[in-house]
């Protein structure tokens, strides 16, 4: 029992360390000297035709990164996991109404609409809570050149415009 939690702790703690981008990009050789790029998601996909197509000593550290893929998979699944769960707490608590004018104002805006504007149009909202609920909502786009401001997606734009016909 000890040793199956200390072996799940120090798969996190190799999950925490590792460079995901690193272990995502696989290179085998082939027998003519060609290098052949492939993503982890291609390579697992293709199997064991890619294992007895590539086999060879050059190409042993991109199948370390396989097996270290598979292997860290429990503990990816488990933190995205708990990062759905924060963002659905974080969902939970968010001040509808006060999200739904902002939101509002940068519809009818169609544009960039600087913070210290919607501050004016909007005196009675608290900017320091909408912010990070901004963020956790899909087609809502911080902009932080100067000035500083959020806008709309035209996807959002286009769903509204939708909605709004479907819903006169």
């Amino acid at each position: 029992m000890v040793s199956s939690l200390v072996i799940v702790g120090l798969l996190f703690a190799a999950n925490i360390v590792s460079d995901r981008e690193h272990l995502e990009n696989l290179e085998f050789e082939t027998g003519d000297r060609i290098t052949i790029s492939v993503g982890i998601g291609r390579a697992l996909a293709m199997g064991p035709t890619m294992a007895a197509a590539f086999a060879g000593p050059k190409n042993f550290g991109s199948f370390i990164k396989i097996i270290s893929t598979i292997v860290l998979s429990g503990p990816r699944l488990f933190t995205v996991a708990w990062r759905f769960v924060l963002k659905a707490r974080r969902l939970k608590e968010t001040k509808t109404g006060s999200c739904a004018k902002i939101i509002s104002s940068l519809i009818k805006q169609q544009s960039r609409i600087s913070f210290v504007a919607l501050s004016e149009q909007h005196p009675t909202i608290d900017f320091q809570a909408i912010i990070p609920q901004l963020e956790d909502i899909d087609g809502v786009v911080f902009l932080m050149e100067e000035p500083p401001g959020l806008t709309v997606v035209s996807r959002l734009l286009e769903d509204f415009q939708e909605w709004k016909t479907e819903n006169p």
